[in-house]
């Protein structure tokens, strides 16, 4: 964390910099400094104070940051930062925010036709969902998110969403459904050689078998 707190202090001694150097004349593309900009500082900051789970703080830089990106016309910033104000928000307990926040981004990147953007937030509003104990549009978005990876190739964002629509079939009583896509995640998982992923479906495939009385079969895992 210390060293986080350094960067975000080194960040923010750079921001009163850049209205100088755009009187220098470097403020024609947005006055950079080495390559950045202001907007993208003030995103900067905003990701390190997530991660040092300071999120009021983040929400602050990314509002800012919201901003700029929104008078420049910038959709596709505005989606990545309104993305992160959702996972902010779902970090401080905000869940019905986050949404909002999510389905925001969700418009912007269909707009654009961002399959990754989109698949991202879909993944992550279907967690909201999940939250809020609405099943099926949790199991809508995975779908829809599950789809795009499949068409992107994507095997491990497919094996990630298998295992969460599998979670969220045992969460609803429907053990015999979860086992279906965890089983899926498994295979997918050794295929990639990902030892973790390949124990996260196992254990996944233990619990759904578990919750249907097979107790043995559950052991197995």
């Amino acid at each position: 964390n210390a060293a986080l707190r350094d960067s975000i202090e080194l960040l923010k001694q750079l921001l009163p910099l850049l209205p100088q150097r755009e009187q220098d004349g470097v403020g024609q593309d947005g006055g950079k400094q080495n390559g950045l900009t202001e907007v993208d500082i003030l995103y900067f900051i905003g990701i390190t104070y997530s991660k040092i789970e300071e999120q009021e703080e983040a929400l602050n830089y990314y509002q800012q940051a919201l901003l700029q990106h929104q008078a420049d016309g910038d959709r596709s910033q505005e989606a990545n930062v309104l993305n992160k104000m959702g996972n902010a928000h779902t970090a401080l307990g905000a869940i019905e925010t986050a949404r909002d926040r999510y389905q925001q981004a969700k418009a912007i990147y269909r707009e654009l036709n961002d399959l990754e953007g989109t698949a991202t937030v879909l993944t992550n509003l279907a967690s909201i969902y999940s939250d809020l104990g609405n099943r099926d549009l949790a199991l809508e978005s995975y779908t829809q998110a599950l789809e795009i990876a499949i068409q992107q190739e994507d095997a491990l964002g497919e094996a990630t969403i298998r295992n969460n629509i599998g979670l969220v079939h045992t969460k609803g009583d429907a053990p015999t459904l979860a086992i279906e896509q965890h089983t899926e995640a498994l295979q997918l998982y050794r295929a990639l050689t990902d030892n973790d992923g390949e124990a996260n479906a196992l254990n996944n495939l233990g619990v759904a078998h578990n919750a249907l009385g097979e107790k043995e079969s559950a052991l197995d895992y």
